[in-house]
């Protein structure tokens, strides 16, 4: 259906979108001794930026704020630092009607884009996950979960 490459994972979580923007910087920014860049073009991706700083230094490299949110970043206006943790934006916007004509990234740099007003049965929440990305997280810490053990 989505034509997703053999290179890929296909993760189905559960959760809604605070939880899994919370999980990206927790497992692909935290001891990475790198930073994470945001496009911030809407307030949802704003809040995401902000969920960024819980697991390392984040940068925001376009803001649209100012601007009431009302048109997307030129090429020329993003500053991209090729050393990044991961670059992340939102690829439209259906607040004001914006869509990405062209991808904003560059190769060294994994990007992550939220899509799910593009793909159908976004409230399934499955996201596609390059192999190498995924060998980039932590095994599970089970010894953080302990709602059900009284003992602890």
């Amino acid at each position: 259906m989505l034509d997703i490459p053999g290179n890929y994972h296909v993760l189905f979580m559960q959760g809604g979108s605070s939880l899994q923007f919370s999980m990206l910087p927790m497992n692909f920014l935290r001891g990475s001794g790198k930073h994470a860049e945001y496009i911030v073009s809407a307030y949802a991706p704003r809040r995401r930026s902000k969920r960024g700083t819980k697991g390392g230094t984040t940068s925001v490299v376009w803001d649209g704020s100012a601007e009431g949110y009302r048109r997307l970043p030129a090429p020329d206006e993003l500053h991209l630092a090729p050393d990044a943790a991961y670059l992340h934006y939102v690829s439209n916007e259906t607040g004001e009607g914006l869509e990405f004509a062209d991808i904003p990234w560059l190769h060294e740099v994994p990007l992550v884009c939220d899509m799910c007003r593009n793909l159908p049965g976004c409230a399934a929440r499955y996201r596609p996950l390059r192999n190498d990305l995924c060998a980039r997280a932590e095994e599970p810490r089970t010894d953080r979960c302990h709602r059900g053990d009284p003992a602890r």
